[in-house]
């Protein structure tokens, strides 16, 4: 059996569940992580507001939803000590421009690849436009190096420099 890769695209707004009772806490709205690109948590959206989740309360990824442990502890962004980064809101990542770090843009981030079980973003899907799309398809870039974010940019070592 390979590594299983899944997309951002493939897991926002799967509905978030307890695996012990089979209540629904809400969906998932946002991936979050650190700068080394390891996955901090999840980003729930309740009925009117949006909780973090730890990767650690994560138990199962499923197709069509995600299992949580029971007694899982959601908190508000503000409580958390590592501010994370988000993909798509809070003024994500999605949209920004891709550099590689010998200086070329590889073009601007449409989604992220994770690797099972959501553990760690191990490549992005860069688009060059609409026509680009159409007529080449996305790149998908592997890393697995550490990233640098910026207000601007998102800096990768890919695996093929």
């Amino acid at each position: 059996m390979g590594i299983f890769l899944r997309t951002f695209r493939d897991i926002k707004g799967l509905p978030v569940i307890s695996e012990q009772t089979g209540k629904k806490y809400g969906t998932i709205q946002d991936l979050c992580f650190a700068e080394n690109g390891t996955i901090l948590g999840i980003l729930v959206q309740f009925t009117i507001r949006h909780l973090f989740l730890s990767i650690h309360d994560v138990q199962h990824v499923g197709k069509d939803a995600v299992m949580i442990k029971e007694g899982s502890r959601f908190q508000h962004i503000k409580e958390l000590t590592t501010k994370p980064i988000f993909f798509a809101t809070h003024r994500g990542v999605q949209g920004k421009e891709l550099l590689s770090s010998s200086g070329s843009s590889l073009g601007t981030i449409h989604d992220v690849y994770l690797m099972e079980e959501l553990g760690k973003i191990i490549g992005y899907e860069a688009t060059d436009g609409f026509f680009a799309d159409i007529t080449e398809g996305r790149k998908i870039i592997r890393t697995n190096q550490p990233i640098a974010v910026s207000d601007d940019a998102i800096l990768i070592k890919c695996l093929n420099e």
